[in-house]
């Protein structure tokens, strides 16, 4: 469904030298975890449509291969929560839009840059131990205001809590940022 990681795991003759993938219209990184064995982390983005969608991969070698697999999405309905807030957090001043557009390219550019390594192989891990308050895709309605999809999910943990990095990354932005 919408919001959903996939591993995709492409085998290939041992001699492949690298190895490409395409769905949704974008390509996605692949690493070789073993002779004959690639994998990609793909992100279902919150907006793709629920339907039938085509992977192709191209595997570069002595001999070039294509192949291609079809990647079913499933429909989901995501959790609505409609909110009162202040006014100001729903129609910020010109100063603050400002601020927000900066931080909008800011993040923009944070996301569109990738590793060439695979800084997840040893999996994901709670960041806190207290459970999470919300949840990735949530619609939010600000005071009769749709707004964009809750992107992150939060967790309600008093302060002082450590915090652990959930995987093995390297941190792009750390900062006070408007909405997040």
């Amino acid at each position: 469904p919408p919001g959903a990681a996939v591993v995709a795991r492409i085998a290939t003759p041992p001699s492949t030298v690298a190895v490409s993938l395409t769905v949704f219209g974008e390509s996605w990184p692949t690493i070789r975890v073993a002779d004959g064995e690639w994998q990609a982390l793909i992100g279902v983005d919150l907006d793709v449509r629920h339907g039938t969608y085509v992977a192709l991969a191209h595997a570069v070698g002595p001999d070039d291969l294509d192949s291609q697999v079809t990647l079913s999405v499933a429909p989901k309905r995501f959790r609505r929560r409609v909110l009162r807030v202040a006014p100001a957090f729903v129609n910020p001043d010109p100063e603050q839009q400002a601020r927000i557009a900066s931080e909008a390219a800011l993040i923009r550019d944070a996301y569109a840059r990738t590793s060439t390594e695979p800084l997840w192989r040893t999996g994901f891990i709670r960041p806190v131990p207290q459970p999470a308050n919300s949840s990735f895709g949530t619609r939010s309605v600000f005071n009769g205001q749709p707004r964009n999809p809750h992107a992150g999910t939060d967790f309600l943990s008093p302060a002082g809590t450590p915090i652990k990095a959930p995987a093995d990354g390297q941190v792009v932005v750390a900062r006070d940022l408007f909405f997040t």
